[in-house]
């Protein structure tokens, strides 16, 4: 099977889409400005992949907004912040959508999402909803200048950009949603924050 490609900012990057598949370029640009911005953080970072099933449908995104809300809030105190996220909303044959989630967190503080995805199942069940789905090698430890690393997690992200499956969903929801990290201003630090 061929790989698609497509070019952002000056560079090409493949995507995980097979030849012709339609993609939503937004998402793919959405991905590639978060884990840019999250760079300016922190010289390291861990980026890993979930889906979040919901137990009924719903018209909007609040519930992954909520869950997502929480887990970025928990993951803050925890090991700080900020915490970077995509997600896409899909929807095929099942009576509720599910939504297909990255998350970049601060690589130096944590090596392994395990504990994060503890936190995440713990939050699903308290609200009675199915237990996270993580996918086979889920994490990507994307360190400074490590352009292999970083263009593996994007092109595992980039499956979240594909249109098929995301036609049920009601008109007062989005395909995708995303955190709004900005890039950190250099000028002012110096520096890149090591922690």
């Amino acid at each position: 099977m061929r790989s698609e490609r497509v070019t952002l900012d000056g560079q090409e990057f493949e995507i995980n889409a097979k030849a012709n598949q339609p993609v939503f370029l937004e998402i793919l640009v959405a991905i590639k400005q978060q884990m840019d911005a999250m760079k300016t953080y922190h010289s390291r970072l861990l980026a890993f992949r979930l889906d979040v099933h919901l137990n009924r449908y719903s018209e909007d995104n609040k519930p992954i907004s909520r869950f997502v809300h929480k887990l970025s809030k928990w993951i803050t105190k925890t090991y700080g912040g900020p915490v970077g996220y995509i997600w896409a909303r899909e929807q095929a044959s099942a009576p509720a959508q599910h939504y297909h989630l990255m998350i970049i967190v601060n690589g130096r503080a944590v090596r392994y999402p395990s504990k994060i995805i503890r936190k995440a199942e713990a939050i699903a069940d308290g609200w009675e909803w199915p237990k996270p789905y993580t996918p086979k090698n889920c994490y990507y430890d994307i360190r400074t200048n490590d352009d292999t690393a970083y263009r593996m997690a994007f092109y595992r992200a980039s499956y979240l950009a594909k249109s098929i499956t995301k036609q049920g969903k009601g008109r007062l929801a989005n395909h995708f949603g995303r955190s709004k990290i900005a890039p950190r201003s250099l000028k002012n630090t110096g520096e890149i924050q090591h922690g």
